[in-house]
């Protein structure tokens, strides 16, 4: 069926095909996997993350889904965003490419190439961190940094 799909939208640049209503904990998802396998065609897996998940949701849907091969990240949500930390961080850590970001309800109008939308990327990024700055306190600063290997006295 994705097949016959495909063949018809051969002429596309870009086709998107969406796994929804499947969340990382979902059984089915290896069975999904599978069927993005479609010969001749080269399915290119890109990972859609919600902009405006915390970080411990964004690690949890990205061990999930590595098993699609995901190489790129689609930032969704932006508009809905508090900080654009956890996404970003995901992005550079796991050394995933941001192809595209999304901030909207509307597909195709609000999605954009996100090489385009770099600087405005990280001036939303830098507007929202001022914005929800907290006052943080040494210990709250070491749990948030734990992870990073980076020695105390530094």
């Amino acid at each position: 069926e994705l097949r016959d799909l495909l063949d018809d939208m051969r002429h596309k640049r870009l086709v998107l095909i969406d796994t929804a209503g499947m969340g990382q904990r979902d059984l089915r998802l290896a069975e999904q996997f599978a069927t993005l396998r479609v010969d001749p065609y080269k399915v290119r897996t890109v990972l859609a993350l919600s902009a405006a998940a915390d970080r411990g949701v964004l690690e949890d849907a990205y061990r999930a889904f590595r098993a699609a091969s995901p190489s790129a990240l689609i930032a969704t949500k932006l508009d809905e965003a508090t900080s654009l930390g956890p996404i970003l961080s995901l992005v550079l850590k796991r050394r995933l490419p941001l192809a595209y970001v999304a901030d909207g309800q509307r597909v195709p109008e609000d999605l954009h190439l996100a090489g385009q939308k770099r600087a405005w990327l990280i001036q939303t990024a830098m507007r929202l961190a001022g914005a929800h700055a907290d006052a943080a306190d040494e210990e709250t600063l070491a749990h948030r940094y734990a992870d990073l290997g980076v020695a105390a006295n530094g």
